[in-house]
């Protein structure tokens, strides 16, 4: 039946319309007659049928009603929508749905505040409710986009209201469509870029409350601790791939307000997405921040430096392993951003500033990353960066300022890494690719390089926090003062010195002799020196640290050590050093000698001493011949160390550069005998033993023999010949032919027993030849020609 068909007669109207028409009073401001609410909710819980025509007929009065400006029937009419869609649970709650959206979409596209604010009221109440059946059609474009308008709202006297509102509606949809499957367009790009800058908008310039409104919205939650509440509540349902939608609109709306620069707020937002994003999710917040530092790559230095801020501060919160999977490209890219940085000319002294800002803030976000990495990766990241060096053929004689600046930004990254790092053994600490580059930049004219060079040693060696008790040089009267924690090496250390610790101490003489060198120079290498012996200290290492006492002294005296001054600077480290070495290896033979000629020295030549060559005016008189009761005695230290049981053998070798490429110590490769070779295979095969047979030294074979014999075959020409016409024969003779020619050939274990010798042949392998012969072994037929 029609329903403007009914007339006006309450008899010839259906039931369901007069229990609809009984709830409305006469007057809209005495509200909803409850006493014929309960009558209307149990004809619908009783005939779910009849609920789509209820809300259709509920939703023609609404629009009947805000047509005429009745704002109190609209009202009641959405009060009894509410309570009616609170108490139906059932499979035809569906249709009745849809009207009731009807209604509140009618609601909210009224400029009167209060109607908003109530369709929204009622929207939250719907979207709290869990539907029994999905629904496949339903739709809630106009609620996100309408939602999105309120939270942007200008409205002179209902202003706070209207965001507060906004803001509660997204939240229904987000609650009511984020946890259905069948509404995976929530997550669209086109809903995120009006969802997400709504929030953001509030939650960074959330207005104050206008007197109008401040005794109604006294006990209200502030419209920017709403949105903060809906937003976290949107970053933690995103998954892994819905979260990029989420966060590209967090870019551009900090972007297109310009916020990086201005406020704290970016901070503040990617802290909020830090702590409510899935642990597991994490490295897609870096990797999207990495990613708009690099679209930035061309924007002022002082944009760039805030991003990178952000992006330290967001790998603080991150966990250790949500960094991500591509640990060297994360690197890579911050790398360039320095290189780039170091190569751009400021054009102003504001320019330079925000440069040198952002190369900090560069570094400090690496040293960030590395902190969160296993310390494997961080040796790696370590040696990614090293090789990252500027590195041209004259560097120490023209060295560009380009270079030299980005060395030293690099060198800084390295120094921040290796602070995160905790050293265990020295040989994983220091490997090769590591160790030879900073080595030989320990060696290169910048003062300032190499003094950098030597804190990223001292990070390194230090495992026992010793450093701050060798910053001065000076000779302690009792080694106690210092409080040294002193560890015995591990055999692994002990190796290591063996092996890589002469190519470390040689480059400490080397930068030692380097004429430039300043008092910070100085301390540093004497500081590596000392944490080198502590960490290092062991018997089979005292005899290495001796020689290098000796042979620095030796270099000191050498007459073509310029200027004099520096031979004085290397005097006064050695005894200093030497005092160290005497108390820790324990030889009181020795340090009754370094304390006799530290004594002479304060007496005949007081300038060798730290106070006065490290520390003094250099004004003081030096004195052209030393005398021999003023330096170290290599006999006193050879007697000294033999009585303790060590072998001095090589106590007196001059140092010199280790040669790494040499592989294979100077052996001749080309006059190594056959004859000698030691074939693995021969001695773990089960069957067959090695000949043991001695083969005298003029029936061996050498290499340069076997050159010659291959030199003197026939010529090219006739090997080529014979080449041709074996491959001509196996292109056109046929295959009996073919197979004829190879049985006709002696049999390959033949000829091996033939050259081992057949009294080195076991004998079950010469009965499993013998047992069945070849030609009667039967095949299966698909097998046979």
């Amino acid at each position: 039946m029609p329903l403007d068909c009914t007339g006006c007669c309450a008899g010839c109207k259906p039931r369901w319309m007069n229990l609809v028409n009984n709830i409305y009073p006469a007057n809209p401001q005495d509200g909803l007659i409850k006493a014929n609410m309960p009558k209307l909710t149990y004809y619908a819980l009783s005939n779910p049928q009849k609920l789509d025509r209820i809300g259709e007929y509920l939703s023609k009065r609404l629009s009947r009603d805000l047509q005429r400006n009745r704002i109190g029937f609209a009202s009641i009419a959405m009060e009894a929508m509410d309570k009616l869609l609170v108490a139906c649970h059932s499979q035809s709650l569906n249709l009745f749905v849809e009207s009731f959206l009807k209604m509140v979409q009618k609601l909210l596209e009224c400029s009167d505040p209060e109607m908003q604010c109530l369709a929204t009221v009622s929207f939250v109440k719907f979207s709290n409710i869990e539907e029994d059946t999905p629904s496949y059609h339903r739709r809630y474009d106009f609620f996100v986009s309408q939602f999105s308008a309120m939270c942007h709202s200008n409205h002179h006297t209902a202003k706070l209201r209207i965001r507060t509102s906004g803001i509660q509606g997204l939240q229904g949809v987000i609650r009511k469509t984020v946890c259905d499957e069948l509404q995976p367009d929530i997550w669209a790009q086109h809903h995120m870029d009006k969802i997400v800058p709504s929030l953001l908008y509030n939650m960074h310039s959330g207005p104050d409350n206008p007197p109008a409104e401040s005794a109604a919205t006294a006990d209200e939650e502030p419209a920017s601790a709403a949105a903060e509440k809906v937003f976290r509540d949107l970053v933690c349902r995103a998954a892994f791939s819905n979260l990029k939608s989420v966060l590209q609109p967090v870019l551009l709306h900090m972007d297109s307000h310009n916020l990086w620069t201005k406020t704290v707020f970016p901070s503040a937002c990617f802290k909020i997405i830090m702590y409510s994003v899935q642990a597991q999710y994490s490295h897609i917040v870096v990797q999207k921040l990495m990613s708009h530092l690099d679209m930035h790559s061309k924007s002022p230095a002082r944009l760039k430096a805030r991003i990178t801020d952000v992006l330290s501060e967001t790998v603080i919160i991150a966990a250790g392993g949500s960094i991500g999977p591509s640990v060297l490209e994360v690197f890579n890219s911050l790398l360039r951003h320095l290189r780039v940085s170091v190569e751009y000319t400021a054009n102003s002294e504001q320019e330079q500033t925000d440069n040198t800002r952002f190369q900090e803030s560069i570094i400090n976000t690496i040293g960030e990353f590395a902190n969160h990495l296993p310390d494997f990766q961080k040796i790696e990241i370590l040696m990614f960066v090293i090789n990252k060096m500027p590195t041209t053929p004259q560097a120490e004689k023209v060295e560009l300022t380009t270079n030299s600046q980005l060395q030293t930004m690099l060198l800084k990254t390295v120094l921040k890494v290796a602070t995160t790092y905790r050293t265990v053994l020295m040989s994983n600490a220091f490997p090769s690719s590591l160790k030879n580059p900073l080595l030989q930049l320990s060696v290169v004219n910048k003062p300032s390089t190499r003094l950098m060079v030597q804190q990223i040693l001292h990070t390194l060696i230090d495992r026992h926090n010793n450093l701050d008790k060798f910053s001065r040089i000076w000779i302690p009267e009792d080694i106690a003062e210092l409080y040294l924690t002193v560890e015995k090496p591990s055999r692994q250390d002990v190796h290591f010195m063996s092996h890589g610790g002469q190519h470390i101490l040689w480059h400490l003489m080397e930068n030692l002799r380097l004429p430039n060198n300043d008092k910070a120079n100085i301390e540093s290498l004497y500081t590596t020196m000392c944490l080198l012996l502590v960490e290092l200290v062991a018997d089979e290492t005292l005899v290495a640290f001796a020689s290098f006492i000796l042979n620095l002294q030796e270099a000191a005296i050498a007459d073509d050590l310029s200027p004099h001054q520096c031979a004085v600077q290397i005097h006064a480290t050695v005894i200093a050093f030497a005092s160290v070495f005497a108390e820790l290896a324990g030889v009181t033979e020795l340090q009754e000698h370094i304390s006799q000629v530290a004594s002479n020295r304060k007496s005949f030549c007081p300038h060798l001493l730290p106070e006065l060559a490290i520390y003094g005016t250099g004004t003081e008189t030096l004195v052209q011949e030393i005398p021999e009761n003023c330096l170290l005695d290599k006999t006193v230290f050879k007697s000294s160390l033999e009585h303790s049981g060590l072998d001095i053998a090589n106590l007196s070798k001059p140092m010199t550069m280790p040669d790494n490429m040499e592989v294979f110590s100077g052996k001749d490769h080309e006059t190594t005998s056959i004859g000698n070779l030691e074939i693995d295979s021969l001695e773990s095969s089960p069957t067959l033993r090695r000949n043991s047979t001695v083969i005298p030294a003029d029936e061996r074979l050498t290499f340069s023999q076997i050159k010659t014999a291959l030199a003197s075959e026939e010529d090219l020409a006739a090997v080529e010949a014979i080449r041709r016409q074996t491959r001509q024969e196996f292109e056109t003779a046929p295959l009996e032919i073919i197979m004829n020619r190879a049985t006709s050939r002696s049999n390959l274990h033949d000829r091996l027993f033939e050259i081992l010798g057949d009294d080195d042949v076991d004998g079950a392998l010469i009965d499993t030849q013998q047992a069945v012969a070849i030609e009667n072994i039967k095949y299966p037929a698909m097998f046979v020609y």
